[in-house]
């Protein structure tokens, strides 16, 4: 079956149908944003349901979504893997079996003591 549309004309054809979809969209004039307020609450929808809210007890993709929103760790990596300060401020080693964290201050423990 022999067809009259060149490939000039399909070429054209597929840019026109590409940019169809976006003809109608207009973002509107700006406004400013609200302040932002405390309280309230995030919902946050997941595929599959967290296995533990413990995170030393598991280490799966989606466990680790959830709690890394939840708990703050005493150390984070950088960009690069080295290692930059979290909860804690500051630690030293004095020996293997030894290590010492200083805490920021303010940071409260989960039962409300600092």
């Amino acid at each position: 079956m022999a067809s009259d549309a060149s490939r000039r004309d399909f070429l054209l054809m597929c840019a026109v149908a590409s940019g169809a979809p976006l003809a109608g969209l207009d973002p509107g004039p700006a406004v400013a944003a609200d302040a932002p307020k405390k309280g309230g609450t995030v919902r946050v929808g997941f595929y599959i349901e967290a296995a533990t809210m413990d995170p030393h007890l598991s280490g799966s993709k989606i466990d680790r979504q959830v709690y890394h929103n939840i708990y703050e760790p005493l150390v984070t990596l950088d960009v690069r893997l080295g290692i930059k300060p979290g909860l804690a401020e500051s630690w030293q080693q004095p020996d293997p079996k030894t290590l010492i964290l200083k805490l920021r201050r303010g940071v409260k423990f989960h039962d409300g003591t600092e």
